[in-house]
């Protein structure tokens, strides 16, 4: 009689017997983390038929990829979750692609009436950073202004 054993036996091995010796089993693996309360669900499914559309995506010189949004609101986590997702989905696209993980670079520009914001933000393993321009600290008169000389000039 033929044993099939899983194909995934060591993922099952290492699971239960994390599961079984909670308490020694980061410290086993020469990890120092706080110590585990109890396992969580690992499975995270999701049928989804979303078109998440960010504002703009540029393809710089350097062959990195620039996602530029634009922020009117001062919901900083949940727009730096949204941005997450837009990274991952534009890394995801490049190596399905051609078998490259890009370099993703980000910049929020925010509405006059945002005065600060967090440039990044750790969620752990995963932090995200941005660069921010603030539309606060631009003079709105004078550029209004050069605009209008250049018009009148030609």
């Amino acid at each position: 009689m033929e044993t099939k054993i899983t194909y995934h036996a060591k993922d099952v091995l290492f699971k239960s017997l994390s599961e079984v010796y909670k308490d020694q089993a980061l410290t086993s693996y020469g990890l120092d983390f706080p110590k585990i309360v109890r396992m969580l669900p690992n499975e995270f499914p999701q049928v989804k038929a979303d078109e998440k559309k960010a504002d703009s995506v540029f393809l710089l010189e350097d062959d990195s990829v620039l996602l530029l949004e634009y922020e009117s609101n001062n919901r900083i986590k949940e727009n730096f979750i949204k941005y997450g997702e837009y990274i991952i989905r534009i890394i995801n696209r490049y190596y399905r692609e051609s078998r490259e993980i890009k370099t993703v670079n980000m910049a929020v520009i925010y509405a006059s009436d945002i005065v600060e914001a967090e440039n990044k933000i750790s969620f752990g393993s995963l932090s995200i950073g941005v660069q921010s321009v603030f539309m606060k600290n631009f003079d709105g008169e004078l550029a209004l202004r050069n605009i209008h000389d250049k018009i009148k000039s030609g």
